[in-house]
């Protein structure tokens, strides 16, 4: 975003699909290269709870340009992206919210990789939840509604 003159300022983390799926493995204490089992509410609830814990306070030039009416997110997507998995799954683009993305994520909850992937095709059936978790972090972190 760039706030003044030629200066642009980055909110960022070291924080990505990987870094999720490799989390919530490690909260089903399953080894790295492992598939996940269905993921329970409880071990989603604690991966979004790490997620959020893992970004950073949101600077608050960042907070003042969010909180405009004006103001809109642009998402660069595809398939394997956190917003293109929701996306798939809901056939909805733009304008959605934290709660929309929870709602996806209680509904894969105990759902075996095949059921997941069966919803839909083109996903990552093994790192939707993980990917949602994610989505759902970084949209309640950064207040977008």
């Amino acid at each position: 975003m760039k706030e003044s003159g030629d200066a642009y300022l980055d909110y960022s983390a070291p924080l990505g699909n990987h870094t999720a799926f490799s989390q919530l493995l490690r909260i089903q204490n399953k080894n790295p290269g492992d598939q996940p089992r269905p993921v329970t509410h409880e071990e989603a609830q604690k991966l979004h709870d790490h997620l959020v814990a893992s970004l950073p306070p949101v600077p608050g030039w960042l907070s003042r340009k969010l909180s405009r009416e004006t103001t809109r997110l642009l998402c660069i997507t595809g398939d394997y992206t956190i917003f293109g998995t929701f996306t798939l799954l809901t056939q909805q683009s733009v304008d959605y919210t934290s709660h929309e993305v929870n709602e996806q994520i209680l509904k894969l909850c105990n759902l075996s990789l095949d059921e997941i992937s069966h919803r839909v095709k083109g996903i990552e059936p093994h790192k939707t939840i993980s990917k949602l978790a994610l989505l759902k972090a970084v949209m309640e972190v950064l207040d977008v509604r």
